[in-house]
């Protein structure tokens, strides 16, 4: 009985960790594909000749990079 349960908690931690992991390698793919979009905003921004929101959409993406290398990973770690 007591190494039915034990499996069972081993498994129910695999799986916690799994969708953790998941979760990290999904959240660096949206914020990729964000950064993605905000550059060719701006890309298309400066050749429709609006310089303005060019640089909006550039600062904005600029301080988002800075902003998560700043924060670092130690932030992400979750306290006991």
């Amino acid at each position: 009985m007591a190494e039915g349960n034990l499996a069972h908690a081993q498994d129910i931690q695999t799986l916690a960790i799994q969708a953790d992991i998941d979760d990290a390698k999904a959240g660096r793919l949206y914020g990729f594909l964000a950064l993605m979009a905000l550059i060719i905003a701006a890309g298309v921004s400066a050749f429709l000749g609006n310089e303005l929101m060019a640089s909006a959409f550039l600062g904005a993406g600029v301080l988002g990079v800075v902003g998560q290398l700043i924060k670092g990973r130690g932030s992400n770690e979750k306290e006991d």
